[in-house]
């Protein structure tokens, strides 16, 4: 699925298709006024509107792909929290070395998905939850103990 979304883009960029992807993410936010998004023609709202339907569809394509039988990958699945709470560590400190300035073409673009697919991968697993579990999962029964 991302590599799909990725090939697009890329095709995008080689046919010089200007996409102003800062809009488009405002786009979806639904917070900004049409104006703020320069879209001022009568149709504007159906924009945002198949903006929502495609999200819609894409979201019921993503839990299409939900396994019903156990996978390679249901043992990482039940580590989520982990990929979740963690990743933005490591977004941020590329950011903090500028890595985002310097990621410009479409390719680079294409390897900071893969990047990111990879980051997601090491997160679920194992090793990564053995050594974060005391802080996204404190032992706190010591709070609710009743010896008063």
């Amino acid at each position: 699925f991302l590599f799909l979304f990725a090939l697009f883009y890329f095709l995008l960029e080689i046919a010089q298709i200007p996409i102003d992807l800062d809009i488009l993410r405002r786009s979806l936010y639904g917070s900004y006024s049409y104006g703020a998004l320069y879209q001022l023609e009568w149709y504007a709202g159906l924009y945002r509107l198949l903006l929502y339907g495609i999200s819609a569809f894409l979201s019921i394509t993503f839990l299409s792909f939900i396994p019903r039988q156990q996978t390679f990958f249901t043992d990482m699945g039940q580590r989520t929290l982990y990929v979740y709470l963690l990743h933005g560590l490591v977004v941020r400190t590329l950011i903090a070395f500028g890595v985002d300035e310097k990621i410009t073409t479409p390719l680079e673009q294409s390897f900071v998905i893969l990047f990111a697919v990879l980051v997601g991968v090491l997160l679920a697993t194992r090793s990564v939850q053995k050594i974060a579990r005391p802080f996204v999962e404190p032992r706190i029964y010591w709070l609710f103990d009743r010896k008063s």
